[in-house]
């Protein structure tokens, strides 16, 4: 019997499916433990409970500094199922397991179920992690999905019964009757969340970003001439890929979707506890590589940044009454 860590893409559908499809495999063969965790590092796991387990990474990566840490600390292996462009420069050119062409969950399935035929809802959670034209059924499966994939984050200590209850849902997903009333009851919820979003995407900013943006943000000159649409959202959570959809439906001119928030958090200095702020940044684009020459990581079209105040250089997108 072997032990293995799980290190998931935490508030992620295709960072939960994948971690639940590698548990459903090796969970045959040893103890397995799933960790949520931030692609900025925070959630991962002390060197404690890492010690003396095989350490699988899925749908994020970290670099060589973390995982040689892991190592040392006792970990037996480690071994990473990521499909974010900007993950590649953390491995080496020979034998890089990033592969972008499609979302971690697949490749995790294809990985440790080579002989099954691949379940249709997994290409829908393909469809919306990379957001590769989803119909709005997938837009509605997607709501359902959102709810489970953030339930490990908001308890952990109720992983199991989230595992028991995608288990439940992929029951569900077997039947049309059960296809029906996911289908219905992520419709209830879109509906209501996208009349919520038209009213609060009215506090938006429209800019087309001149030389002075792009000099003072510090970004390329491919940035010049892109219409972007910018939310401050400390005030309220939104959820990013639904709410760039109304704007990039509603707006066809707008090229690029940012919206930001101000979070505060603690962390230790010098022994002591000391309150920082964060800019948390989400952005969305079209078409457009977000990811060059920028602050932003993960996908082309789909990234995030956070960035300290006080401690960053720059912080850039942020509008001002």
């Amino acid at each position: 019997m072997s032990n293995y860590s799980i290190l998931f893409h935490g508030n992620c559908i295709d960072g939960w499916f994948s971690a639940f499809i590698a548990h459903k495999k090796l969970s045959q063969s040893g103890t397995v433990r799933l960790y949520p965790v931030a692609p900025t590092g925070s959630g991962i796991p002390s060197i404690k409970l890492i010690k003396d387990t095989h350490v699988l990474m899925v749908d994020v990566s970290f670099d060589i500094g973390q995982r040689q840490k892991w190592m040392k600390g006792g970990a037996l292996s480690v071994e990473c199922i990521d499909h974010h462009a900007t993950s590649k420069d953390q491995w080496p050119a020979d034998g890089n397991p990033i592969h972008t062409e499609c979302c971690a969950a697949l490749q995790v399935f294809r990985h440790f179920f080579p002989e099954e035929v691949v379940p249709f809802w997994i290409y829908v959670i393909d469809r919306i992690d990379r957001w590769d034209n989803p119909t709005y059924e997938d837009r509605c499966i997607r709501e359902v999905l959102n709810e489970l994939a953030h339930k490990p984050v908001q308890d952990k200590s109720q992983i199991e019964a989230v595992i028991e209850e995608t288990n439940q849902w992929m029951t569900k997903m077997a039947s049309q009757e059960g296809q029906i009333e996911n289908l219905t009851t992520g419709k209830q919820i879109l509906d209501q969340k996208d009349a919520e979003l038209c009213k609060i995407l009215t506090r938006g900013d429209f800019i087309t970003l001149d030389f002075n943006h792009a000099t003072e943000w510090q970004l390329p000159n491919t940035w010049l001439g892109l219409n972007l649409y910018l939310i401050n959202n400390t005030d309220i959570m939104i959820d990013t890929t639904e709410a760039s959809h109304v704007v990039f439906t509603n707006y066809p001119g707008v090229d690029v979707f940012i919206n930001y928030r101000e979070k505060s958090f603690l962390t230790k200095e010098g022994g002591m506890v000391v309150q920082k702020k964060s800019i948390v940044y989400y952005a969305r684009s079209r078409e457009f590589n977000l990811t060059e020459g920028t602050i932003f990581r993960g996908h082309p079209t789909a990234a995030g940044a956070t960035l300290i105040k006080g401690e960053a250089p720059l912080l850039p997108f942020l509008i001002t009454a």
